[in-house]
């Protein structure tokens, strides 16, 4: 299986490491390297591809293992009605959001709990 370097990124292994590692080689679905690109292009041997990033950000892999990725993503452009505790004032938030939308985008949000309402 071929050896891969990637390199030409800002890869944040997920260490807390600073500054972001240059380059990252992998074989398969096995980091081998990750650090300057000096280094991992040593720990690749010379027989490695080369993969230019061109400038890329490179994150670690994220499992959603329970935060419903796509509709968290979804929530974060959404009208958050939590701490309403009035119709008006609903309705005010809701009206606010709309109008910095584009015309005929779709309105999402919610979360609101009328028991806490006045």
């Amino acid at each position: 299986m071929n050896i891969r370097v990637y390199r030409n990124a800002a890869i944040y292994p997920g260490t807390g490491a600073h500054p972001p590692a240059q380059a990252l080689a992998v074989r398969g679905r096995t980091v081998l390297a990750v650090g300057s690109e000096a280094d991992v292009r040593e720990a690749a041997g010379p027989g490695a591809e080369l993969i230019d990033l061109e400038g890329a950000a490179v994150l670690p892999g994220f499992y959603d293992a329970h935060i419903h990725t796509a509709q968290y993503a979804q929530s974060l452009d959404a009208v958050d009605l939590r701490d309403v505790r009035t119709l008006d004032e609903a309705l005010t938030r809701v009206a606010a959001h709309a109008a910095r939308l584009r015309p005929g985008a779709w309105l999402f949000g919610g979360r609101w709990d009328s028991n806490t309402w006045d």
